[in-house]
């Protein structure tokens, strides 16, 4: 038995509408008898009568009407294959991957997510945040369609391509009562007695950890780390608890931290300032991915 095409379906169906075969001929641009040969190959393909007719009456058989709706169903689910294929390959229809620095959550990539997600709405959008190194892994083994990261001073991204999202200043979180609390701006100098909390990272393979440790090391001093955490929320509670003082880029910053009267202080840099990437691999084939970057 051959296979069934969507012509053959696309026949049957508009005869089956119009109960007439010279009208579904002159839509189709072929000759009746063109349209009968089809629908008869139809019926032998599939063993079933699906139209009563004479000289002057056509309709459809019982068996005809259940075919008629399953007809349809499947000359629709082909169109929208086609339709979806075509979207996905043009980036308007699929999957992307982005991944997030730490603390990166609230800024400006919400303003991203929410241009992409108006523009492309059938593009679905999988987001995760994890530790840069782990990030960058991802995104050049094509786990990960595109980053946001820091952008390492001391180690070029040459393995990725990169677009510059925003420059950010490093800011102190100081405890209720500390000295400095109520400063406009301090000096990262200014804290070389204090104890200092820092995120922690458990790689450091791009040298995110030791590019904000060059900044000590260009004030003057090696900050006493004593304690260490990878989230945000902990890293505020031992602040407010006195625990110590924590250097962060300003992106890490949140309204709670005001609420736990927590004082949020701009370091002082004349040039310096913390660059936010987005990174993808120049290799990644994921149509979506371009209309993304096209909106950063």
């Amino acid at each position: 038995m051959n296979f069934l095409n969507t012509k053959q379906l696309e026949y049957f169906i508009s005869v089956a509408e119009t109960l007439n075969f010279t009208k579904t001929a002159e839509k189709f641009y072929i000759s009746q008898t063109a349209i009968t040969q089809q629908i008869k190959s139809l019926e032998e393909q599939i063993q079933v009568t699906l139209f009563n007719r004479n000289k002057r009456h056509v309709e459809l058989t019982p068996a005809g009407k259940i075919f008629l709706c399953e007809a349809k169903n499947i000359v629709k689910n082909i169109n929208d294959a086609i339709i979806k294929t075509q979207q996905f390959v043009d980036g308007f229809f699929g999957t992307l991957n982005i991944g997030i620095i730490i603390g990166y959550e609230k800024n400006k990539l919400q303003q991203y997510l929410k241009s992409f997600s108006h523009e492309y709405p059938n593009i679905s959008m999988d987001i995760c945040t994890d530790e840069m190194t782990d990030l960058l892994s991802s995104v050049k083994d094509n786990l990960m369609d595109i980053a946001f990261v820091i952008n390492p001073e001391n180690q070029p991204l040459n393995d990725f391509e990169y677009k510059t999202v925003e420059k950010y200043s490093l800011v102190a979180l100081l405890p209720s009562g500390h000295p400095l609390y109520n400063e406009d701006f301090i000096h990262l100098s200014d804290l070389q007695y204090e104890k200092f909390i820092f995120v922690k990272e458990s790689k450091d393979e791009y040298g995110q950890k030791s590019m904000i440790q060059n900044r000590y090391r260009e004030a003057g001093f090696v900050p006493n780390i004593v304690q260490r955490s990878n989230n945000l929320n902990t890293i505020q509670s031992m602040v407010a608890s006195d625990m110590g003082v924590c250097v962060l880029p300003s992106f890490c910053i949140s309204d709670t931290m005001i609420e736990n009267n927590i004082a949020v202080v701009p370091i002082y840099e004349e040039e310096k300032r913390i660059e936010v990437v987005a990174v993808w691999n120049k290799n990644n084939t994921n149509p979506a991915l371009k209309k993304f970057i096209s909106i950063i």
